[in-house]
């Protein structure tokens, strides 16, 4: 089975006044003893990542390179930072040489045209402390942004008995504590990783930080993880400062200045991905037009770090045109028509039809234990039968796990309220082919919506989708 999305990689408008690039911040300067960030208006600093994790046919390995440019200070003393990610992943059986295949991908990792490496791009703002807000989703999954810049504590109390960071992009807590060190111009950081998804496929992740009290930015990242669910393995990680240089305060005001004229286009473009009255030559029309219209911009660009960037998403949109344009056709092929009359069980046995739930909108969530956006995606599905407890809303949990265990670790790990049925059969004769997916019925049993892989916004989406339809006339 595979998984698919509905997610664009979005500059994001944060709101929040700008300073003059010289401007200092208002923010009150906290006690030089703690630790905390001072980025520079103009500042670029790069690390190199590296992971290994090890399993019975061999190694998955993953090089990444993760370039940070510091664009604009804002009134509250934040600044605006923007990343440009580069990640290659790669599996090496176990009779190649690792050492041969690990320098063959970092040659393909310098590569500007490879298809082969994903590149992610995000705007976010962030504080002194590392409290981030308004990373993409998928910036943060690739860049694992909370992971470099982690979050620092933000008083003697914190310092002393640790603090928890919520990153709300990925629904992870990053549990940290400040460990002993010898020497004085570092700041040693331990933390615990805690995740729904950890969760599920039994993961203990952690990672220590060395922050350089000088720099003021992480030196170096130390990370484990144990897997104990397919693929079992143990992996490790080490990302390292490897440069750190001084753009002009005058390249950094362009900078921000052509962000926020790609940051338009950027959020047009996820609109048009959101929109849910398109049929697929109006969505293929437009995607054409708004990826033209960014290569036109991109081309005119005077900051050449931000021009890569966006030449990367212009590829990148090509990519996946193909891809939207073919969901969108599936999904309206299914809009409108009458469902299948299945009858299955729950997770005990118990016998259920789609005919049980006549006279109510039913919200079909379909996952398996093994799909990781499915597992993201789940928080918003219990919160959208939350929404509806009291409300003439069926919301169900569709399982397609062959091993029933699966499925009941899931729901016990999530605590997971809403009833789950077997469900492989019905995906099939739904003839669903990515996953996360969401089938929404009016009260007649007829499909009204649908929506196929993971989008921040899916609980409001489908909240109006619903609400749209109790509203409706008999």
């Amino acid at each position: 089975m595979i998984f698919t999305r509905f997610l664009s990689i979005a500059v994001v408008s944060l709101g929040v006044p700008l300073m003059s690039a010289g401007a200092a911040a208002s923010a009150e300067s906290p006690s030089n003893s703690l630790p905390e960030y001072r980025f520079e208006v103009g500042q670029e600093f790069v690390y190199f990542g590296s992971s290994e994790m090890t399993y019975d046919g061999g190694t998955f390995q993953t090089l990444s390179r993760s370039q940070f440019f510091v664009i604009a200070q804002n009134s509250d003393g934040t600044w605006e930072l923007l990343v440009r990610n580069a990640r290659l992943f790669e599996q090496i059986r176990k009779n190649e040489d690792l050492a041969k295949a690990k320098a063959k991908m970092k040659k393909t990792l310098e590569k500007s045209d490879d298809q082969s490496v994903v590149r992610t791009f995000g705007r976010f703002r962030i504080d002194r402390h590392g409290r981030m807000h308004g990373l993409p989703a998928m910036a943060e999954v690739y860049a694992k942004v909370s992971h470099i810049l982690v979050g620092l504590p933000q008083s003697w109390e914190e310092a002393e008995h640790g603090w928890t960071v919520v990153d709300t992009s990925l629904g992870e807590s990053l549990v940290s504590r400040r460990s002993e060190s010898n020497v004085v111009t570092e700041t040693v950081i331990k933390t615990l990783v805690q995740s729904s998804q950890n969760a599920v496929f039994e993961i203990e992740e952690d990672f220590t930080t060395t922050f350089d009290v000088e720099s003021r930015l992480p030196r170096q990242i130390m990370a484990k993880t144990v897997q104990n669910y397919a693929p079992k393995g143990e992996s490790t990680t080490t990302v390292e400062l490897v440069g750190v240089k001084k753009h002009p305060i005058e390249w950094a005001t362009m900078c921000a200045e052509e962000t926020a004229k790609c940051d338009d286009v950027i959020q047009q473009h996820g609109k048009i991905l959101e929109e849910r009255n398109l049929d697929p030559a109006q969505l293929n029309e437009q995607l054409q037009q708004s990826r033209e219209t960014l290569e036109r911009l991109a081309n005119r660009l005077k900051t050449d770090e931000l021009k890569a960037a966006m030449l990367d998403q212009v590829v990148k949109w090509k990519q996946e045109q193909e891809h939207e344009v073919q969901s969108t056709t599936e999904r309206a092929a299914m809009i409108g028509t009458k469902s299948i009359s299945w009858k299955t069980t729950d997770l005990d046995g118990n016998e259920i039809s789609v005919a049980d739930f006549q006279g109510k909108v039913v919200v079909m969530d379909f996952w398996y234990r093994g799909c990781g956006w499915c597992i993201v995606a789940m928080p918003q599905v219990k919160e959208i039968a939350e929404h509806f407890r009291d409300q003439p809303v069926a919301v169900l949990g569709m399982n397609t796990d062959e091993r029933l265990e699966n499925a009941k670790f899931v729901i016990e790990k999530l605590d997971l309220k809403y009833p789950n049925l077997k469900a492989e059969a019905i995906a099939e004769e739904y003839k669903l082919q990515g996953f996360p997916s969401l089938l929404i019925l009016d009260q007649k049993g007829t499909i009204r919506d649908v929506h196929i892989g993971y989008s921040q916004t899916l609980k409001d989406n489908v909240i109006r989708s619903v609400e749209k339809l109790l509203n409706a006339p008999p």
